[in-house]
C-alpha cells in the first residue's frame, strides 16, 4: 500500500505539532501555547504516543502552574 505524501506530512506535522505543544505546557510558555492552539485546537487534549501525557499532564507533573490554569481555563480533559 502505498500512501500519498499529503497523508503522511499531515500525520506528521500534527504528531510535531502535539509535541512542540506538550513541551510549550511543560516549559510554562504561555505564548507557544496560545500560538499553537489558536491555529490547532485539537491539540489541548493530544496525548503523547509514547508517554500517554496530555499537555496538562506534563505541566502538572513539572509544577507550572500557569500553564496548567491556562489548559483548565481552555476546558482541557485531566
Amino acid at each position: 500500500m502505498i500512501s500519498s505524501p499529503s497523508a503522511s506530512s499531515h500525520t506528521h506535522s500534527t504528531i510535531d505539532l502535539g509535541l512542540l505543544f506538550r513541551q510549550a505546557a511543560a516549559n510554562n510558555d504561555i505564548e507557544k501555547m496560545n500560538a499553537l492552539y489558536s491555529s490547532k485546537p485539537g491539540l489541548l487534549n493530544l496525548v503523547g504516543a509514547k508517554s500517554g501525557y496530555a499537555a496538562i499532564h506534563q505541566a502538572a507533573a513539572k509544577g507550572k502552574l500557569a500553564a496548567v490554569k491556562w489548559l483548565i481555563e481552555h476546558h482541557a480533559d485531566y
